[in-house]
């Protein structure tokens, strides 16, 4: 009975608990689906523009929303996210991806806690508090596919293992693609929390589609996702802003197919980040009406590539960085085979030929000359005779 009461209140928190876990929970209601919490991005970034981050997923993020994003990872990264609805729910996240020889491998850890809940015996009698918990385990790979279908772009994919705190634990997986179009448009899809069913239950699938413009200091990024498990539908719209070096701001909105009936406004979601060298710090907000609101804290860190690392970068890798490409193609091939032989013409006579050249010219007793190879001999310059002296006056000379 102990266990079974402290199973209803766990699932009865989670329904009535939309600010992390939606309208899914509700409309699924207990017994049909395990982690639902699955549903609630985890980025804070993501969360200031609206979750409309499947073509725009570039971190370790990409773990839980596109696995594909994963391929351009460049150095190890790392990010953690908190998210708060009140009395003591929360959903945590931590992320890390590092790059290999071919694409890059990715890890994330999520935890939905529900807070402390008193349970009661059979008689009635209390017996004390206890926490509730959720965990879902995650391995993601992602990478460049262009060698293997002619195309631009990056694919991966996911598997994961889902604990749920109301008994039993499912295995699932996923798969992601990201295609760039043109210089600054990419579209994005991926397909989410995949598996079996066991005992009646299932986890909560879901597919995400959505295109996003990339420009210097701005990005925008569109996205539908649809439920597999619950058929409901969502569209989001979302924007981020590189107001200065170390500054940027997001905004976004999410709207249902279905109306959520929560009175005040939903939808609105903001965020700024502040970024300094290597470490980043995200926020997001979005309000859930008269029911809650919520708050995420991200924390992001990517290693800085070394010096010494780029110093032995290949060279032909610098080249394509810095030398215009004109420069880079191949020049043309000269042939080194005469189009027509060239005569060769005797050296005239000379009635004198310098000096210098009977250093350089070889002997008549070389092989050149036994061979009757023509030698030229140095010709000595003759010396003009010098005139008498003309006799003169005594002491003097001409």
């Amino acid at each position: 009975m102990r266990r079974l009461t402290a199973i209803m209140l766990a699932l009865l928190a989670a329904s009535n608990a939309p600010a992390l876990t939606e309208v899914s929970s509700r409309v699924l209601g207990p017994g049909t689906v395990r982690g639902a919490f699955l549903t609630r991005g985890t980025s804070a970034r993501a969360g200031g523009m609206g979750e409309a981050f499947v073509a725009l997923s570039d971190d370790a993020s990409a773990v839980g929303w596109n696995p594909a994003g994963l391929g351009q990872v460049e150095e190890f990264g790392a990010v953690a996210s908190w998210e708060s609805a009140g009395e003591g729910m929360g959903l945590s996240h931590l992320a890390a991806a590092t790059p290999l020889g071919w694409g890059a491998l990715g890890a994330s850890i999520t935890a939905m806690t529900y807070g402390s809940f008193t349970t009661y015996n059979d008689l009635g009698d209390k017996l004390g508090g206890q926490g509730f918990m959720d965990l879902d385990a995650m391995a993601a790979w992602g990478g460049p596919v262009g060698s293997l279908i002619g195309l631009p772009g990056w694919a991966g994919g996911s598997v994961e293992m889902v604990r749920d705190s109301a008994g039993g634990t499912l295995a699932g997986f996923g798969v992601g693609a990201l295609l760039p179009v043109g210089e600054i448009v990419r579209v994005g899809a991926a397909v989410q929390h995949l598996g079996t069913s066991s005992g009646g239950f299932t986890l909560p699938g879901r597919a995400r589609l959505g295109a996003a413009i990339r420009l210097d200091r701005i990005s925008l990024g569109v996205e539908g996702a649809y439920g597999l498990t619950d058929k409901l539908g969502t569209v989001a719209v979302g924007a981020e802003w590189l107001a200065a070096s170390i500054l940027t701001m997001r905004a976004g909105y999410r709207q249902p197919f279905k109306a959520q009936r929560i009175e005040g406004i939903t939808g609105l979601t903001l965020g700024l980040g502040v970024k300094w060298k290597a470490l980043g710090v995200d926020y997001a907000f979005q309000p859930y009406g008269d029911l809650a609101m919520s708050h995420r804290i991200g924390v992001s860190w990517i290693a800085q590539k070394s010096r010494s690392a780029a110093a032995v970068e290949p060279a032909e890798q610098v080249s394509a960085k810095t030398v215009p490409p004109a420069m880079l193609a191949p020049a043309p091939a000269v042939s080194t085979t005469l189009a027509q032989p060239v005569p060769v013409k005797p050296l005239p006579s000379a009635p004198a030929v310098s000096a210098t050249l009977a250093v350089l010219a070889p002997q008549s007793s070389t092989p050149a000359a036994a061979s009757g190879t023509p030698i030229i001999e140095p010709v000595a310059t003759p010396q003009k005779p010098a005139e008498p002296a003309t006799p003169g006056p005594a002491g003097s000379s001409k």
